[in-house]
């Protein structure tokens, strides 16, 4: 039997004379509060991930360490030719250290990889092989580190890092 006031059906154990309330109710549930997402910066800043911050910054001092022996030679020697050097190599530095950016390592493996094909071809012998290893590095530690961002992302929680 249905009611005519709400159209909700009646049970036939029910009388018609039972009172209607006139209209029908569910349960509703609250959805579960989640941990809000964190940012990429909050991320990067979270203690499950010191040693990949740490992997990273180490490679960025190098970097800075190759800066300031590039400034030492263009002091020293009055070489003005590695003024790109110094400017490609601290940009780069600078935003692998802030942003944890896989693509200033990119940029930094190709231009290393650059450096050496001219060192060979002007020079007729190898050298920058140690700027190459370094872009290299810089490139796994923050390819680690998207991964794990990436990670992040899928499940909700942040991985801790080991190695």
């Amino acid at each position: 039997m249905i009611c005519e006031k709400c159209g909700r059906n009646i049970p036939t154990w029910e009388s018609e004379s039972s009172e209607c309330v006139g209209t029908t109710t569910f349960f509703s549930y609250e959805p579960v509060q989640s941990e809000p997402k964190l940012t990429r910066e909050q991320f990067a800043k979270h203690p499950n991930m010191a040693i990949a911050r740490k992997q990273i910054t180490s490679c960025a001092i190098w970097m800075y360490i190759l800066v300031a022996i590039n400034i030492a030679v263009m002091v020293f020697f009055g070489v003005t030719d590695i003024l790109l050097d110094i400017i490609v190599v601290t940009t780069c530095a600078v935003i692998i250290q802030v942003k944890q950016s896989k693509t200033a390592a990119i940029i930094f493996v190709g231009y290393a990889l650059l450096n050496v094909v001219i060192t060979l071809i002007v020079y007729g012998r190898g050298g920058g092989w140690l700027i190459l290893l370094l872009a290299m590095k810089a490139y796994t530690t923050t390819a680690k580190f998207q991964g794990h961002w990436k990670q992040y992302q899928i499940t909700g929680t942040v991985p801790f890092v080991t190695k």
